[in-house]
């Protein structure tokens, strides 16, 4: 049964790299860190204090851009120290809207990332370990600040 897991995550990850290499090429190759404020900064109310650490790494390879935008794909890493241990690894395939046609100057520094994937999830609890696979569709809203830095949501 786990070879035909690994088997399956192995191939769902070749073909989203043959997608990108194959059909786009490659424009840029970004690193990307993220972390959950609202844990970081107030904690929840279900046991996880202020200063939780919930990351998000991920590795962002860009496509050349197109008229609207760029495809991307994403490879990544989450870890949540809350009061299971959780972790998560996941391969994201998606589109990057950069090109809306405003005038406005703030209007045309916004990015949107709708993307889908695949990914294991992990969680550790005190009675032993659940892992899963599933699907994701998440979309990214950014701003660009200038050419390397952008604040994402």
């Amino acid at each position: 049964m786990k070879t035909i897991q690994l088997l399956r995550k192995i191939t769902f990850i070749l073909i989203a790299v043959l997608y990108q290499t194959v059909s786009v090429s490659q424009e840029k190759f970004n690193l990307v860190v993220f972390q959950d404020a609202k844990l970081f900064f107030l904690g929840d109310q279900i046991g996880n204090d202020a200063g939780t650490l919930d990351l998000l790494l991920k590795a962002e390879i860009q496509g050349k851009q197109k008229k609207l935008g760029y495809p991307v794909l994403y490879i990544a890493y989450k870890r949540a120290n809350l009061r299971d241990l959780y972790t998560r690894y996941l391969v994201d395939i998606g589109y990057t809207f950069n090109n809306f046609g405003f005038q406005n100057y703030f209007l045309r520094q916004l990015e949107v990332t709708p993307s889908f994937g695949y990914g294991q999830i992990r969680r550790q609890f005190n009675q032993g370990e659940h892992l899963h696979y599933g699907w994701s569709l998440s979309t990214q809203i950014s701003y660009r600040i200038n050419p390397t830095i952008r604040i994402a949501v």
